[in-house]
Parts: C-alpha cells; sequence; structure tokens
C-alpha cells in the first residue's frame, strides 16, 4: 500500500541524487547506527559508540553514526550536546578503527522521520554498500508513544525519543513511511533494520516494514543491557559476503549469550522478525479475528482467560514486564487461546489458531515461546482512538475490529448493573 510521504523529505529527495554521487567503491555492508541519546540513555548511546569503534578494521563493512546528547547529563566523551555524525573508519590490517567527526552538528530532532531521512540520505550516499543494517537505539515501547499513556507521563517513548523535543518519537507508521521512502526514493533498501529499544519485535511494525526491509530485529518484550553489536560486526567483518539473515541469526545468539555470560538468561529478549513474512502472519490474523469478532458473546471469557495468561508467562520470565500492560505475546496468546477453547465445538477456530501459530514460527528466529508482541491493550480505555487510522495492521485486517468488539464486550459485561429505581 503507497503512503504518503512526509512532506519535509520531499525537499530532501530533490537533494539526494547530489549527496549519492558515488564517493569511492562500494562495499558489501553499510551499518547505520541512529543513536538518540538525547534522553536518561545518554550514557548508554556513548557506549555504542565505543563498541562500534572496537570492531576491528576491514575492507567490506563501514560504519556511520549519528548521535544526539542533552544537556546536564553525561559528562563524558567531550559532553556535547547538539547532535554529531562520524564515520568509524577502518585502518587496516585487523586494526581497532578510529573516529572521525564529519564536521555535521547541530540541534535536531531525533524523533522525527525528517531527520532519520536526512542520516539515510548523507550515511547511504558517502557510503554505498550492496547490503544495508540500520540501527536505531533510544527508549521506545512498541507501537504507542509513552507519553500518550497518562500512567507514564514523565517517560519518553516510541522509538528513538528526543527529551529536548518534548518527548518525540518515531511512531510505528513513520517508521514504515522512512522505509518505504528509502526504497521507493533512494532505489536501496534496508537488509536489516534493528531497533534496540523495548517491544520493538511487535507484528505492527513487521507489517509495516514488509515489502521494503528483509529483517526486524528487536525485543518483544523488555531490552536489558543493550545489543553487543561490535560482537555481531566482527563476525560480519570476517565473512562480510553473508546475507541479512546471517546478520539477524548472529545478533540474536549474540545477544542470548551475552545474557547468559550475564546470568541474567530469561531477563530481556532479542530476536528476529522475517518482516515479508509480516504478510501471511496478517492473513492468518485476519481470518482468526474475523472468526473471534462473529462469535464475541460467545467466546470472550475464553479470548480473557488466554491475554491474561500470556501476560502472566510474561511476568513470569520476567517481573518488570508487568510495566507495559499493553503489549502482549502473541504465540503465548494463541497457545494459551488453543487451551481455553473447546476444539469439539469449535473446530474451525482451533484450525485458524493453528494456522497463525505456523505463521508466527515460520517468521521468527530466536526464542518462540512468545513470538512477536502484538498490541492489545487490557480495557477500552487504553484502546486509542486513532489506532485504526495509525496502523496498517488494524486497517487492513481484522485486527483492529477485534479489538475493538472484544474490549467493549468486556466493558459491558464487567461493568455491573445499575438497577432502575421503581416509580
Amino acid at each position: 500500500m503507497k503512503r504518503n510521504i512526509t512532506a519535509c523529505g520531499a525537499a530532501i529527495v530533490c537533494l539526494s541524487w547530489l549527496a549519492f554521487r558515488p564517493a569511492h567503491g562500494q562495499v558489501e555492508w553499510t551499518v547505520l547506527a541512529y543513536l538518540s541519546g538525547d534522553s536518561e540513555l545518554e550514557e548508554e548511546a556513548a557506549r555504542y559508540v565505543s563498541k562500534l569503534r572496537s570492531v576491528p578494521s576491514c575492507d567490506d563493512v563501514e560504519i556511520v553514526v549519528q548521535i544526539d546528547r542533552r544537556a546536564g547529563g553525561y559528562d563524558g566523551w567531550g559532553d556535547f550536546e547538539q547532535a554529531r555524525r562520524y564515520v568509524v573508519t577502518s585502518e587496516g590490517g585487523g586494526r581497532p578503527r578510529r573516529l572521525r567527526r564529519s564536521g555535521w552538528s547541530r540541534e535536531v530532532n531525533m524523533g522525527s522521520p525528517t531527520t532519520l531521512q536526512d542520516f539515510l540520505v548523507w550515511g547511504m550516499g558517502k557510503h554505498p554498500a550492496d547490503r544495508y543494517l540500520l540501527i536505531l537505539m533510544g527508549y521506545g515501547d512498541g507501537v504507542r508513544k509513552w507519553r500518550a499513556q497518562p500512567e507514564l507521563q514523565g517517560f519518553a517513548g516510541g522509538v528513538a525519543s528526543d527529551s529536548s523535543s518534548g518527548g518525540d518519537s518515531l511512531t510505528v507508521a513513520e517508521l514504515g513511511e522512512v522505509c518505504e521512502w528509502t526504497s521507493a526514493e533512494l532505489g536501496r533498501s534496508l537488509s536489516v533494520v534493528a531497533v534496540d529499544s523495548c517491544f520493538s519485535a511487535n507484528v505492527d511494525l513487521a507489517y509495516e516494514l514488509a515489502g521494503h526491509v528483509d529483517w526486524l530485529l528487536g525485543s518483544p518484550g523488555l531490552l536489558w543491557n543493550g545489543v553487543p553489536w561490535h560482537q555481531v560486526l566482527t563476525v560480519l567483518c570476517e565473512q562480510p559476503a553473508a546475507g541479512a539473515e546471517h546478520v539477524a541469526r548472529t545478533a540474536v545468539e549474540a545477544y542470548a549469550d551475552q545474557q547468559s555470560g550475564r546470568g541474567e538468561t530469561g531477563r530481556g529478549s532479542f530476536i528476529g522478525l522475517h518482516a515479508e513474512r509480516g504478510v501471511e502472519l496478517a492473513e492468518a490474523l485476519d481470518g482468526l479475528t474475523g472468526r473471534l469478532t462473529g462469535s464475541m458473546d460467545v467466546v470472550w471469557p475464553a479470548v480473557t482467560k488466554a491475554r491474561s495468561e500470556a501476560r502472566d508467562a510474561a511476568k513470569l520470565s520476567d517481573p518488570d514486564a508487568d510495566w507495559f500492560p499493553a503489549m502482549v505475546g502473541l504465540r503465548s496468546f494463541l497457545e494459551h487461546l488453543a487451551v481455553a477453547v473447546d476444539e469439539g465445538q469449535e473446530p474451525e477456530l482451533m484450525a485458524d489458531i493453528r494456522r497463525t501459530v505456523k505463521a508466527v514460527d515460520g517468521m521468527v528466529i530466536g526464542e518462540q515461546d512468545a513470538g512477536p508482541s502484538i498490541f492489545f491493550p487490557p480495557n477500552v480505555a487504553r484502546f486509542p482512538d486513532d489506532y485504526l487510522e495509525t496502523s496498517q495492521l488494524a486497517a487492513q485486517t481484522g485486527w483492529g475490529t477485534f479489538l475493538q468488539s472484544y474490549l467493549a464486550e468486556l466493558d459491558r459485561r464487567m461493568t455491573p448493573s445499575v438497577p432502575v429505581p421503581d416509580e
């Protein structure tokens, strides 16, 4: 589906051909690290740069960085406040890389799609490659901006939130638009998009990226300690001809090994999603949710039980998962729904559940227990009025209608009836 690209992006497109004049020979991979440190994650963003600098020099993997910082926070590494761009240059012979400033520095809103577009024009234009890996780092909560949730006021959210810009952040729709714009206007697709934030490996985002990105990497739940990209890129330097799936698998395994080495197995998660297969999952979801919606007055107790048990399972794995009540592990929900449904009475519904589980398993690299997360608020008060307008998944499948129907039914069943007084 063609979407409207941001108006400011048009100005960038007009100049993009200048930025794309070949500066040097094309390499196998260019890594584009977009680090939003204009938040409490400022020190963590600085650490990301140090880790990227420790990647051994090699001819076929180039690394560029845009990092933003905030005033009055972390005072290391020069204590600058504006955004800067760096090239993490190879020195040859496998030696550590050197950090070279591009000369670009300004105050920007990292939560604006135009800022990300501008970075991609610069990075992909100056450092053309056969494949591109985009790393987005910053606070996030999956589908909705945190500031849109009253109970979480004071936190910044979305993806790559920017505290100096009122906590603005890239929404799922905006990130999808940028990736579509990149392939349509720049003629270069992003092979891998890694979103290093909580609840980023979600079905909404995978569906948005389908057709424009090969692999989405992220956490279906909470992301602890960051991703060891220096280890991933060291392997890539050793095997530069490796494809996007190899990078995805390497990153997922590196994160699992990191957490195990810290004695934190099960705390935090990081998986890969084959974005193109998000369409297959959406088709399966459409059939399942259509059947559920058509018999909501009968199935709502099973849906309620399955959602509750999926949430309980997530909290057993990581108690802090209760911070985000609107996101649920899709596979976990489906498995609990299968238990709650009477197959003898609902054979067609069971078949739809199995088909959807199969679609989930077909797109995931990494832990299968919970699968990707999906937006599934606990009550009607948490359902945003604009969800069907801002989510392609909700608008183009039955998921949005299912949520509306289920939450309305739940509200009706759970609201005590008020007796009418006798006249």
